[in-house]
């Protein structure tokens, strides 16, 4: 199961010798049309924040900045929002449409699933599926090809890839977390 935006994907190996990634979860983003409609049906708003780039005649011209949120007022009067539809904790949400209900899929492994990767959104906000997948593949081909692969180690490469690229997009860094998890 998956409440929120962290992810699982699966590294599954081909005929080829490779690796494809299989997602086992889905993000609870906002904008997702299935969780917006929810939110919305349950009195929540969806947008992203809005930046004042220039003024016309009509007023303000606006430009959307950031991921979608869930907006509400905090109890001093603050709006603020959440990047997720979906969460375990962050209660005051819950009143404006996020739930704590997980997403539960089933996936039954066969001998062909080597591995799943697992992380937080700050790995799937500048590392997709394909490219957690190589990683991990690059590193079990580095450690020999064999079973003496160390899922740690891969999870490491996976993290300092994301860190990496958030340093090359932005002077702000979001959470990140990667776990791999040998199956074979």
């Amino acid at each position: 199961g998956n409440c929120g935006d962290s992810r699982a994907v699966l590294g599954r190996r081909t005929a080829s010798g490779g690796y494809t990634a299989i997602p086992l979860s889905r993000d609870h983003k906002p904008d997702r049309q299935d969780e917006r409609k929810r939110i919305q049906e349950q009195g929540g708003q969806v947008g992203c924040r809005q930046i004042v780039v220039g003024h016309s005649a009509n007023g303000p011209v606006m430009l959307p900045m950031g991921p979608a949120r869930v907006w509400y007022t905090t109890a001093r009067g603050e709006t603020m929002g959440l990047a997720m539809s979906r969460s375990l904790g962050d209660a005051i949400v819950h009143t404006v449409g996020v739930s704590a209900e997980p997403e539960i899929t089933d996936h039954e492994v066969t001998d062909a699933d080597a591995f799943i990767v697992m992380g937080t959104d700050g790995v799937w906000d500048v590392v997709d599926n394909n490219q957690a997948v190589e990683i991990v593949q690059n590193h079990i081909k580095r450690s020999g090809g064999g079973p003496g692969w160390d899922p740690n180690e891969a999870a490491t490469l996976i993290a300092r890839s994301a860190r990496r690229r958030w340093s090359q997009l932005s002077s702000m860094i979001d959470d990140i977390t990667a776990l791999v998890i040998k199956l074979q």
